[in-house]
C-alpha cells in the first residue's frame, strides 16, 4: 500500500485524453502530480495536481488534502478556485487509490481512481459533473518523473 504513488515523493506526471459536454472530439491533456516527502508520524497528506490541455497555457491547479486514515479509508479535500472547497471519502488498496466527491449544495460531484499496473504506470479515470450539466471524463496513464528522465515512458 506505502508504494502508491502518494506515498512516493518527487513529480509524477501523466497523459490522457478529456471529454467535455458540448465539445465532440476528445481532448488531450497532461497532468502533473506534487508529491511531498512525509513522515509516518504526519496527520495528513497535502498533495498538488495540475492539469493542462495540451497546446493551451491555462493550468488548473487542484489541492489535495488526504486525513484521517483509517484501515482502507480516509477524508480528502479537494480545493480549487473554480469550486471551492470540497470533502469526500477514499479507499485505499494495495494497488489502486481513489475517491469521490457529492456536494449538492454547489451541484458538484465525481471520482477519481489510480490503478496501479505493476511496472511503474497507472491508468486513471475520472468524471466530475456540475448542477449546470458540464461534465468533464478523463483517462489517461501516470509515470514517475525522475531527474534523469521519465521512467517507464
Amino acid at each position: 500500500m506505502h508504494d502508491l504513488f502518494i506515498y512516493t515523493p518527487g513529480f509524477w506526471i501523466g497523459e490522457g485524453m478529456m471529454e467535455l459536454t458540448n465539445v465532440a472530439e476528445k481532448i488531450p491533456f497532461i497532468v502533473k502530480w506534487m508529491v511531498p516527502s512525509i513522515r509516518p508520524e504526519d496527520p495528513y497528506l497535502e498533495l498538488v495536481q495540475q492539469i493542462q490541455i495540451k497546446g493551451h497555457s491555462e493550468v488548473m491547479t487542484n489541492n489535495f488534502t488526504l486525513k484521517d486514515f483509517e484501515k482502507q479509508r480516509f477524508s480528502i479535500i479537494l480545493e480549487n478556485d473554480n469550486i471551492g472547497q470540497v470533502m469526500g471519502p477514499g479507499q485505499i488498496k494495495s494497488d489502486w487509490i481513489g475517491w469521490e466527491f457529492k456536494e449538492n449544495l454547489i451541484g458538484f460531484d465525481g471520482y477519481e481512481y489510480y490503478q496501479h499496473q505493476g511496472d511503474g504506470h497507472y491508468i486513471m479515470e475520472a468524471e466530475y459533473s456540475t448542477s449546470d450539466d458540464l461534465r468533464t471524463v478523463m483517462r489517461g496513464k501516470l509515470w514517475k518523473h525522475t531527474k534523469a528522465g521519465i521512467q517507464g515512458k
